[in-house]
């Protein structure tokens, strides 16, 4: 029974084992880290004293990835970015927290990375920064049970994997990242979040041309922001759509009233080339022309390669070669710029790909573990019943054996009393010479007498007749009335009549008649006789008779 509450014990503890990522961040890095969540600017502030604090004894790791972490959320550019690169090395190699046994948590691992694929696109190396972001996932995905924190990285990392391939035009890619990251605004209940995914997914379908998706998307966005900003981008693409529609009326309505309304010039740019694409579409070129080169001052490269090529088009059409040569150097320019990100694109796909290859050997290799536990779980928990059954067994057999030798205990007792009494029967019957004859009784002339009258004879046996009955008793049943008198000394002769007649079978209800006795004193008397007998009153007296002449 012991081993079996080892065993229980053991698979206990296999069943109740859950990976946990605690971190191991002191005091004062602990209260930045709180404040990063509410007041980033402070927290920013607190990391700066602490650095120049000499009687802080921090781990450099975890400091370094709380500055990065500060410096992104108040929007500041990574200036440790050196720093950072090197703890992502030294995570990468595999080794504990710095002065201690602890292994890093995959929390820190995972924001280490994130944080510095954010320094990668600040410097524009957006293979780099993709490759780090799919590894911040990888980590996340080691992580049983999330807080309310690690879903909001997530919701941040997938995000940004979203805008990273879509602006690479890895449009299937681009939704998938963004569903999970709807998935996770969701969980945070956060409108702005959720609206701010869909008008990304949005954008992705309408790159992609599927118009009743983009519009659905655009319309959930706006439906779900109350912000000005966020409305006037979002309806912006809705009024792109609209004039491919062949809605034009309510798209330059849309575009027109919302160019007043917008003080960020990178926004008005952007809406200053899609004016410029409506007239140039309805071939109203001098105002195509004029809005186009207010999208050339936009620092998005799509922006200005779109207002570059709009332009060479109209002047191709006006047959305008000093024009058409000019903005076809643009092009050419744009269009090397273009080559080298195409470079760029094969690399991302590249890691993509390898991050895929990685994720499905990690889930294989976790449902190979799983697999494993689960046989180990079944043998141990077969182990535990067949041990269970087997000491049921031996118990209840060991029981049954028990039981089995007391009774045969009793048995043999028993016989050997029986035996002891025979003997002592025999004894007896040696002794007093004992002749028992039962047929020779029956046989006698005064039984065959009694045995043979009529069932009209109703005479009562002569006082002759008893001695002669008693007479053969004696003489055929081994000396009857001195066998009995010496063992039930209370029998009286009158009792012995009565056994007498008992011996020969002769029906109880005759006894009065061949008595000469009522039939209440007959029935007295054979209770009295078994009585005397100690016999029980359910006991049949002719019987115990019978059985004591063998």
């Amino acid at each position: 029974m012991k081993k079996i509450l080892y065993i229980i014990i053991i698979l206990s503890s296999l069943v109740s084992c859950d990976t946990r990522d605690e971190s191991f961040l002191s005091a004062e890095l602990e209260e930045v880290r709180t404040l990063m969540q509410t007041n980033p600017e402070t927290a920013l502030l607190k990391l700066q004293d602490l650095k120049t604090s000499e009687s802080q004894n921090l781990s450099n790791l975890e400091y370094t990835i709380l500055l990065a972490e500060a410096l992104y959320k108040n929007y500041l550019p990574q200036t440790n970015f050196d720093d950072l690169k090197a703890v992502v090395d030294y995570i990468e190699s595999g080794k504990t927290i710095p002065n201690s046994t602890f292994l890093i948590p995959n929390y820190l691992r995972a924001k280490a990375h994130y944080y510095h694929a954010v320094g990668l696109d600040e410097r524009n190396d957006v293979v780099g920064s993709c490759e780090h972001y799919l590894k911040a996932l990888e980590y996340m995905s080691e992580i049983k049970t999330l807080d309310k924190e690690q879903t909001r990285f997530l919701f941040l990392t997938y995000t940004r994997l979203g805008e990273l391939f879509l602006n690479e035009q890895y449009c299937d890619i681009a939704i998938v990242k963004f569903r999970h990251a709807l998935k996770y605004a969701h969980q945070l209940n956060n409108e702005s979040s959720v609206a701010n995914v869909l008008k990304l997914m949005g954008n992705t379908y309408q790159l992609v041309c599927r118009a009743d998706s983009a519009l659905y998307y655009f319309n959930e966005s706006s439906k779900m922001s109350s912000d000005c900003f966020h409305k006037l981008d979002v309806e912006k693409n809705i009024a792109q759509i609209l004039f491919k529609e062949g809605e034009k009326d309510s798209a330059y309505i849309i575009i027109k009233n919302n160019i007043d309304k917008i003080d960020n010039y990178d926004a008005k740019y952007s809406y200053y080339t899609i004016l410029g694409e409506f007239y140039y579409y309805d071939k109203k070129y001098d105002s195509a022309i004029y809005y186009m080169k207010q999208g050339l001052e936009s620092q998005f490269f799509y922006t200005k390669l779109n207002a570059a090529r709009r332009l060479l088009a109209i002047y191709d059409s006006l047959d305008d070669y000093e024009m058409k040569t000019y903005y076809s150097s643009i092009i050419s320019k744009y269009s090397i710029d273009n080559i080298n990100k195409s470079t760029d694109n094969a690399k991302i796909q590249n890691v993509y790909d390898k991050y895929k290859e990685r994720k499905n050997e990690t889930e294989a290799s976790r449902n190979r573990r799983k697999v494993y536990f689960i046989i180990s779980f079944l043998l141990v928990l077969t182990s535990i019943i067949i041990m269970f059954v087997r000491y049921r067994y031996e118990r209840i057999h060991k029981e049954l054996v028990h039981t089995l030798d007391s009774k045969e205990r009793m048995i043999s007792d028993f016989k050997d009393k029986i035996k002891i009494k025979d003997k002592k029967l025999s004894e007896i019957r040696k002794k007093t010479d004992i002749n028992i004859d039962l047929e020779a009784y029956h046989n006698s002339e005064i039984c065959q007498k009694i045995l043979n009258r009529k069932p009209t004879d109703f005479t009562v046996l002569l006082e002759s007749e008893l001695a002669l009955l008693l007479e053969a008793a004696d003489k055929y049943l081994g000396n009857l009335t001195k066998t009995l008198t010496d063992k039930y000394p209370k029998l009286r002769k009158d009792d012995f009549y009565c056994i007498c007649l008992l011996l020969l079978n002769v029906d109880k209800n005759k006894f009065q008649y061949l008595l000469g006795r009522n039939r209440k004193t007959i029935w007295e008397r054979l209770n009295r006789i078994k009585s005397i007998m100690n016999i029980g009153d359910n006991d049949d007296l002719y019987i115990f008779m019978k059985n004591l002449l063998r």
